[in-house]
Formats: C-alpha cells, sequence, structure tokens
C-alpha cells in the first residue's frame, strides 16, 4: 500500500477525525493530498482554503495576510468573497510562479471521471458550497455559503458512489463528501441569505450577485 492510500485509509476509519465511510474496501480507488491545516478566523473561509493550498507548494502564508492584500484591491472587507472569479484572479496574481490556476464557470455534475484524473495527478480545486451546521454540503440557497479545498477522492466507480475529501478552515480534520451532493450545492448558491443581510456589514458582492458570483464555479491549481 503506498503512503498516499495508508493515509487515505487513515482518515477513513479513524474515528477521532469524525468521517464515515462504512463502504470503502482495498479495492476501491482513492487518492489523498495530504494539506497543512489552517484555520479561519470570522468570514475568511476562502483565504484560510487558499493558504492550505498555498502550502502544499511550500507557501508560507496566513489567512491574515491574504485578506489584508484583498482589502488593498477592494475585493473583500472583512475576508469574505462572494465572486469565484476575483479569488481566480487573486491566486493567480499571487501563486503564478507555483500553479496554473483555471476558473470553470460551469457546474461539476458529469465530471467526476475528470475530478478523478485532477487529484490522480496532485491537482487541487478550491470550491464554495453551503456549509451546513456538521460542514457538509447543505441546501440554503447560499445563506451559508463557505470555501473547501478538495484534495482526494474514494470510490471513483461512477458518480452516484464517487466521494471527495475536502479541507476547510473550520475544522482540522479532513472531511468525506458525496459528489453528488456538493455539487447540488455549489448550483444553489444563489443569496447572501437573511442573516448576513441583517448583520450590518458591507459585503463586496460582483454584478450579478452570489448567484453571479460563485454558483456553479470552481477553481482548479494545477502544480507547475
Amino acid at each position: 500500500m503506498t503512503k498516499t492510500k495508508t493515509v487515505v485509509k487513515e482518515v477513513l476509519w479513524n474515528p477521532v477525525t469524525g468521517c464515515h465511510f462504512p463502504n470503502h474496501s482495498s479495492n476501491q480507488s482513492s487518492h489523498f493530498i495530504q494539506l497543512k491545516y489552517i484555520p479561519q478566523v470570522g468570514p475568511q473561509c476562502g483565504f484560510a482554503a487558499l493558504c492550505m493550498i498555498a502550502s502544499y507548494a511550500g507557501i508560507d502564508v496566513s489567512p491574515d495576510d491574504l485578506v489584508s492584500k484583498a482589502k488593498e484591491e477592494n475585493i473583500s472587507n472583512y475576508g469574505e468573497m462572494f465572486s469565484a472569479c476575483n479569488m481566480a484572479n487573486f491566486a493567480q496574481n499571487l501563486f503564478s510562479s507555483h500553479f496554473e490556476v483555471t476558473l470553470f464557470t460551469n457546474s461539476i455534475k458529469g465530471l467526476s471521471y475528470q475530478f478523478r484524473d485532477y487529484f490522480d495527478n496532485d491537482n487541487l480545486i478550491l470550491i464554495p458550497y453551503d456549509c451546513d451546521f456538521n460542514h457538509e454540503p447543505c441546501l440554503k440557497n447560499g445563506a451559508a455559503a463557505h470555501w473547501a479545498v478538495l484534495c482526494g477522492y474514494v470510490n471513483g466507480n461512477d458518480e452516484e458512489n464517487f466521494h471527495v475529501i475536502a479541507c476547510h478552515g473550520k475544522s482540522r480534520y479532513a472531511a468525506i463528501w458525496k459528489y453528488t451532493a456538493l455539487q447540488e450545492s455549489n448550483d444553489n448558491l444563489r443569496e447572501l441569505g437573511t442573516k448576513r443581510l441583517n448583520d450590518g456589514k458591507n459585503y463586496i458582492l460582483p454584478a450579478g450577485g452570489v448567484k453571479e458570483g460563485i454558483a456553479s464555479q470552481w477553481i482548479l491549481f494545477k502544480r507547475k
């Protein structure tokens, strides 16, 4: 068993992680890129996730550093990021010598085999989704929008059984999510939500709002 698959097995079966994937067997394919956990403070989820990606290339940077730069560029006021385009451009400008950064503005539906190839070649994906109380993908129309790094998969035989491994700034443990649930969550991002609308903060939104900014969008990071 390779080191990568050993790590995957630990993620799948270590009860401390809270991950549960009872149908996984040694005959099923898997790949996991282990990332450094970097916690978010406040609404820095996108930048914390971006720091985890940077750490994969040996770049030492903090969410606070990135948020400060984002404020200078007028693309974020508090660490929020409701534009996948701005996030992709921001990452490309900072990490172009380490990654080829590509923004995709289409749903991930039907792309599980393509994602499997990405992960098999040690690439990472940054994706927004609605985050439930247990951090899993849910459908709240964007009211709980959050960013995560996809860093692997398990059971890639077909899309219905395909699961992705994700890391994000709210938990130090890798999570295992059903691919179709993530796809539906990513596609359902439509609005800021009542809580954010009424919290008195001036969030920076792109033209077209949340739906045009992050719905059905994701960012591929290919190591150079």
